[in-house]
């Protein structure tokens, strides 16, 4: 019971400790610029600053990195193989927590 207690209160500090660096000015941007430089380097595809905000007030994901990473496994999932002889299912567009993933791929031609 005690390792609950002391786990949900740390718990929620890191969560509050998170929403204290957005509340001040440019936190909100900042973060924006960090998702979208961690998502260039890792795929080099930059999600716009609104699909990073839509993202983050849906509340599942709290820092940069987990929403770059969910970010980028959304825009690198590979296509479903097809079966010979069929017409392949058109593509749907890549969502995280039930947002549109809107970017550009950059360094490709």
């Amino acid at each position: 019971m005690r390792k609950l207690i002391i786990t949900s209160v740390l718990g929620r500090a890191m969560l509050l400790s998170g929403c204290a660096t957005l509340q001040q000015p440019g936190g909100l941007e900042a973060l924006v610029k960090q998702v979208q430089a961690q998502a260039a380097q890792l795929c080099s595809f930059i999600p716009l600053a609104s699909t990073v905000t839509a993202i983050f007030t849906a509340g599942q994901f709290v820092g940069a990195f987990e929403i770059a990473n969910a970010i980028v496994t959304a825009v690198t999932a590979p296509l479903p193989p097809t079966v010979p002889g069929t017409k392949a299912a058109p593509r749907r567009a890549p969502t995280v927590s039930g947002v549109q993933i809107k970017g550009t791929f950059v360094g490709r031609k």
